[in-house]
């Protein structure tokens, strides 16, 4: 998914990146349910991972949850995403909100 959705193309799902930057800057208010998140190591390099946002009770990375297909985990905290990924200052997001989709008939 890393450049697929927010790519220009006719056919598929497409949405607009809202934000893009080291986990300790990320704009966490501008982050809504359904919205993909994207995280990598470090400002260099691709996105390695992406998680869907499932659940928002407010706007710190631990009330903030989301889903992700890897190891069938579901509403784990973007806090811990974030940890995983090397912590605040190292864990790099891009925040991917949907517009829309088309598919051929």
């Amino acid at each position: 998914m890393r450049d697929y959705v927010i790519s220009s193309k006719t056919y598929g799902p497409k949405g607009n990146k809202f934000a893009e930057s080291v986990a300790k800057s990320f704009p966490l208010s501008s982050i809504r349910v359904g919205d993909v998140l994207q995280v990598k190591r470090s400002s260099s390099g691709t996105y390695g991972h992406s998680v869907y946002v499932s659940v928002i009770k407010g706007s710190t990375p631990d009330k903030i949850f989301v889903c992700q297909h890897s190891s069938e985990i579901k509403n784990r905290t973007l806090e811990n995403l974030i940890n995983g990924w090397g912590g605040p200052n190292t864990c790099y997001i891009r925040g991917v909100h949907f517009s829309s989709a088309q598919f051929q008939k």
